[in-house]
């Protein structure tokens, strides 16, 4: 078996060119490959976005058609109903202006087809029937698609006449949205498409072998709303396809699906990387071909002058190199020849008489030579264990800081290992805050260390305040002989020399670090020097953890009602569950929805609902422990997490809650900046763990469906589960 030390071996034997040539080479293929696997995926996912973009402006395209035909419905069912209500014919036939010729005509242009319906018959059309009452308990427009295996698809509306008889009428429109209208669409795009039902039927497609994916509940309510999704599937070769919601009128949503087959573009991905592939190697190969040729130019003169080093190694003196060279090559080999020539004359004429002379003469300059080296070795090693030892702090301190985010861990194992390296008897950290202006102690190591804790200083106050002002590191030499040293305000007993170093980052202040020694100027220019670097490694670990804190503050907390949000409450839940499973404790969740608060929205505004929503949450954390967790679960609803506590005392908090919230007067802003007052009423669901569930996202659904149970019973009352509900 090759070993790496033999491998080692045979590679310093190789002649120079192959020692320059192997390693290029190896660096040549291995940058060609890198180059063309990177050309692949950049391509690859070039021509991907390029799909989705297609994918994207077709379903726009369709998008517009629908939307063209929902607008024709209603236009046409308004200028029924406009010609319906002044239609002066007769009181028994109002539907004279329907069998005007120019209407018909134009109903028939559009491709529509029109249809009276008495709403006394309601009741006896069928599958019109829910589609004729909504239209009729909302007095607007109401739009649905209808398509089975007999009937294409139909956009259809439902428009309520005017009450011009005793008796209510419906006009129902139609127009076909059927697999001719989308292949008209994207047939210049060679695309299909489908129309999906809410319930996951296809309703229309213009490929009969279209192959969608089944939609998920998670996927069909990001689809609701207003997310597209994009996927790539295999059916006869891969297609990318692209879902998307179409809202149909107030009443009706539909999901779109476009399929775009990826085979040429598959095609040309393969052709453009093999082609990009192919260029890269032979533009690396020619370049290959050049440095070897370029190579052997260049170390046919080494070989020249590695025959005459071997003849005079021999003690051929008289040899000559000869041959033409260039450049630095010729002069070379002109001063080697020279002196060669020089070297012969001297040692026949002058060999036997120096022999001695130039042994003795020889061996004393190796001697000096070599105490020069040895001295200079020695220097260059203290110097290499000062800054071993340097480096080595260093590391050790990198380690430390970036081995933990807690603030007190790492201030404590980064002044303790300072004190090891530097030989500090005492170590305080001061941490500036901006607000007061103020210095105050944070963390202290050494034989005074209890001291320290309680000592403060403002800026230019003492030493410390000096440093922290000028942003500048201060040596004092001895503090008894400077006026500055305020003995931490006649805490300390220290003596000796001290420093004070700022802490500071982006030429901000954040602290002052102190360091003591007993001795006199007992600080080098090395420990100067590794203090600096440590300050400046602290700013950086400082403000990294100030950061730390503010982001995960942020991502914790409801930007609206600044409680935390329901990813943070999630933590907290599988936290509480840990804990209760450890312990074999119980707790209970409380789903909190405010009753009617769409209705709130539309009639006092989204500013006001969101007012009533922060003061909710207000009254919520008012009226529940400090143990127990209120977090915004999204949109209107709030859940509440009651350690220790089961569902009977769950119950007794809900009810807490639900009249501290009845009893508050919500000032609402009316118009003209009106002040109004408004009441608002929460319906709450309860589910305990682990007597209703051990799994929290069932235990979370349960509570949720014991909530909606309490609004379809009346909202305004708290409702626990059972497994009736």
């Amino acid at each position: 078996m090759t070993t790496p030390l033999s491998l080692k071996n045979g590679f310093n034997k190789l002649p120079l060119r192959h020692k320059i040539l192997i390693p290029f080479f190896l660096i040549i293929i291995i940058f060609g490959c890198v180059v063309s696997f990177g050309t692949y995926h950049l391509i690859q996912g070039a021509l991907i976005s390029t799909a989705n973009q297609r994918l994207t402006a077709i379903q726009e395209i369709i998008f517009r058609e629908i939307k063209k035909q929902e607008f024709r419905l209603l236009t046409y069912g308004n200028m029924v109903e406009f010609q319906y209500y002044t239609s002066q014919e007769s009181q028994s036939d109002p539907f004279f202006a329907l069998r005007q010729d120019k209407l018909l005509r134009l109903l028939g242009d559009g491709n529509v087809t029109a249809i009276s319906y008495p709403a006394a018959g309601m009741g006896n059309y069928g599958a019109l029937d829910e589609l004729f009452r909504q239209a009729t308990a909302s007095g607007k427009a109401r739009f649905r698609f209808f398509s089975n295996p007999d009937v294409p698809a139909l956009l259809t509306v439902a428009v309520p006449l005017p009450q011009v008889r005793i008796e209510k009428d419906l006009l129902l429109l139609q127009t076909p949205v059927d697999t001719d209208f989308l292949k008209q669409i994207v047939a210049p795009f060679q695309t299909d498409a489908a129309i999906i039902d809410l319930d996951r039927n296809i309703l229309v497609a213009t490929a009969e072998d279209l192959t969608l994916n089944n939609l998920s509940d998670d996927l069909l309510t990001r689809l609701i709303g207003g997310e597209k999704i994009s996927q790539t599937v295999e059916r006869n070769g891969y297609h990318r396809q692209l879902y998307s919601a179409i809202p149909i009128g107030n009443s009706e949503i539909v999901i779109l699906a476009v399929d775009l087959p990826l085979a040429d573009l598959d095609l040309l991905m393969k052709t453009l990387a093999t082609r990009a592939g192919l260029t890269i190697l032979f533009a690396l190969g020619i370049g290959a071909l050049i440095f070897y040729r370029l190579i052997n130019s260049i170390t046919r003169p080494l070989n020249a002058l590695l025959n005459a080093t071997r003849e005079i190694s021999s003690g051929n003196l008289s040899y000559q190199i000869e041959g033409n060279m260039t450049g630095e090559f010729q002069q070379l080999a002109e001063a080697f020849n020279h002196m060669l020539s020089r070297v012969e004359t001297l040692y026949l004429e002058k060999a036997d008489q120096d022999k001695n002379l130039a042994l003795a003469q020889e061996q004393l300059h190796f001697n000096n030579l070599l105490e020069e080296k040895n001295q200079e070795i020695e220097r260059t090693n203290q110097e290499l264990r000062v800054h071993l030892r340097e480096i080595s702090m260093l590391l050790q301190l990198n380690q430390v800081m970036n081995s933990t985010l807690e603030v007190s861990v790492m201030f404590d194992r980064t002044l303790n290992l300072l004190r090891d390296f530097i030989g500090s008897s005492n170590l305080v950290l001061f941490l500036y805050h901006p607000e007061t202006k103020e210095l105050t102690a944070r963390k202290a190591v050494g034989a005074e260390a209890d001291i320290y804790s309680a000592a403060a200083f403002k800026l230019n106050e003492g030493i410390t305040g000096a440093a922290a002002l000028s942003k500048e590191l201060l040596y004092v030499l001895d503090i008894n002989n400077d006026k500055r040293y305020l003995n931490y305000k006649s805490r300390s007993r220290d003596k000796g020399s001290m420093i004070s170093a700022p802490i500071v980052a982006k030429d901000q202040l954040l602290g002052v670090l102190n360091l003591h020694k007993a001795e006199i100027e007992g600080f080098n220019d090395t420990d100067i020097e590794l203090i600096r670097a440590t300050t400046n490694q602290l700013a950086v670990a400082i403000e990294n953890s100030q950061l730390y804190e503010k982001t995960r503050l942020l991502s914790n907390t409801d930007e609206l009602t600044n409680i935390p949000n329901r990813r943070y409450f999630q933590a907290i839940l599988r936290r509480e569950c840990a804990h209760a499973q450890r312990f074999n404790s119980s707790f209970s969740i409380i789903m909190i929805d405010i009753d009617h608060f769409k209705r709130y929205n539309d009639t006092y505004g989204h500013i006001n609902g969101d007012l009533t929503l922060t003061r909710v949450a207000t009254i919520l954390l008012q009226n529940t422990r400090g143990v127990d967790q209120v977090a915004r679960f999204g949109g209107e609803e709030f859940i509440v997490l009651l350690s220790n506590t089961n569902k009977e005392g769950a119950s007794l908090v809900a009810e807490k809650l639900r009249n501290a919230v009845a009893a508050e007067d919500f000032v609402l802003s009316g118009k003209d900046d009106e002040k109004i007052t408004e009441k608002v009423s929460i319906s709450l669901g309860i589910a305990e763990y682990p007597n209703d569930s051990t799994d929290l996202e069932v235990l979370i659904k349960k509570a949720d469906r014991a909530l909606y149970a309490a609004k379809a019973a009346g909202r305004n009352r708290s409702l626990c589960w059972q497994e009736d509900l």
